[in-house]
């Protein structure tokens, strides 16, 4: 439910209570120590935001959103059939904030928020470990963002954001500060369009360092521009990923005290033409990594870890495309790239060179129908090969009044069997019907 008053009080709160029975979480065929029952899941969420007007140049707001899960799981190969491994985990977010317009061009946002995330996850009947494991995460943030329009065309953004994060694993506890500081601008004269960003990122006990954006289209004509870009990035690995698994009572968590930060540059060069309905994008990109953060399982020795993997490089092609034909809206995206770890020249685990979606729907009077195919390549996965897959998917909708309307869609029509991850089983096919009332 959302509304606004006379008086200026926006508010918004919505609620949400999901469960399934769920399907058992791995494979049987391939790990047959696993119990093969069914894996449930279940979670409440809400979200709720209220603010306050002031006068037409200030307003005052707050936030909130948390949820509170529940779900059984498999023991990675380490399972027996008769043991019941399951899990919690609830986080709650909020945050408060001031929005000011100083002057007739500059707009200031003030936010202060905080998250608190805890994860337990219990192990039962192990012939290795027996008990629970807990991460608990708290991260605060200060931020304060400016936007100063300089002229018609041309847009100053400068901020600041200041923030600390905590992280909690059994009887051990760690903290870092991080602050960043950014500036950037975003215009046109004539046919010229760009954009140009700089960032500096400093993190405690992970590094810092300056990164920024430059952006560039050229307007050929009203439907026809060139885009080029170039980009470099700084990601500090989480403490979760640090930290996650201290010592090897944890083990399967993965943490690593010594994963460094993730630095790329990024270059990209297209093509775009958009007219009326009409969108078609074609571009070309390449990246290089340094330290790029990867997980790896090995589904054999049941050992799983995050990690870095020293140099990375992917070039590719992507097409973008939307139009409409036959009186059909269609959509597509399709992708090909060639992700390698440049030490061993293979291709990166988890990643295929090739994927795409094609997205096909009409409207006729109060009737929606439509469906898409989603097309996923061959990838490997530790010592593993995961093969292609097609998954297809249908869905519609009956407008009875602007209030009500029925709903039905099936996933995965085919009743494909694929895998993400080597071992875990993915949803059969699947139909579902439902309601919507708006009021």
């Amino acid at each position: 439910m959302s509304g606004k008053t006379e008086a200026g009080t926006s508010f918004a709160l919505s609620a949400t209570r999901y469960r399934t029975d769920g399907f058992s979480a791995m494979n049987t065929g391939k790990y047959p120590n696993e119990n093969p029952d069914d894996d449930y899941d279940r979670n409440i969420s809400i979200n709720a935001a209220v603010s306050q007007k002031l006068n037409k140049d200030h307003e005052l707001g707050m936030r909130m959103y948390m949820y509170d899960a529940h779900f059984d799981y498999d023991g990675g190969g380490f399972g027996t059939p008769d043991r019941e491994d399951w899990g919690k985990s609830k986080q709650w977010t909020g945050a408060i904030y001031s929005k000011n317009r100083l002057t007739q061009d500059w707009l200031s946002t003030l936010m202060v928020s905080h998250t608190d995330m805890k994860r337990t996850a219990y192990v039962d009947k192990s012939m290795y470990y027996d008990g629970s494991t807990k991460y608990h995460s708290e991260t605060s943030m200060l931020q304060w963002n400016n936007e100063i329009a300089l002229s018609s065309d041309w847009i100053l953004t400068a901020g600041i954001d200041l923030g600390n994060d905590k992280a909690e694993v059994g009887s051990d506890s760690y903290s870092r500060d991080k602050y960043s500081v950014y500036a950037g601008v975003l215009g046109k004269f004539g046919a010229h369009n760009l954009q140009a960003n700089v960032r500096y990122d400093h993190v405690d006990d992970s590094g810092a360092d300056t990164t920024g954006y430059l952006g560039y289209g050229y307007d050929l004509n009203s439907s026809w521009k060139l885009l080029a870009s170039v980009s470099t990035s700084f990601l500090a690995p989480s403490l979760y990923q640090q930290y996650a698994a201290p010592d090897m009572s944890n083990w399967f968590l993965g943490g690593n005290k010594d994963l460094k930060s993730e630095r790329s540059t990024n270059y990209e060069a297209g093509i775009q033409y958009a007219k009326g309905k009409d969108l078609a994008r074609l571009s070309i990109f390449e990246w290089h990594t340094r330290d790029l953060i990867n997980y790896d399982y090995d589904p054999d020795t049941f050992m799983g870890s995050y990690y870095n993997t020293s140099r990375a490089k992917n070039t590719g092609v992507e097409f973008d495309a939307k139009t409409e034909m036959f009186g059909l809206d269609i959509g597509s995206n399709l992708t090909w790239q060639n992700p390698k770890d440049r030490e061993t020249d293979k291709q990166l685990g988890g990643r295929s060179k090739f994927f795409g979606t094609l997205n096909v729907s009409k409207t006729i009077g109060q009737w929606y129908v439509g469906g898409d195919i989603q097309y996923t390549g061959h990838r490997t996965y530790s010592s593993h090969d995961l093969g292609s897959y097609t998954l297809v998917n249908l869905n519609a909708r009956y407008n009875i009044n602007k209030n009500i309307s029925l709903y039905a869609r099936i996933e995965n029509l085919f009743d494909k069997e694929y895998e993400t991850v080597y071992g875990y089983n993915q949803p059969d096919r699947g139909a579902y019907v439902g309601v919507n009332v708006k009021m």
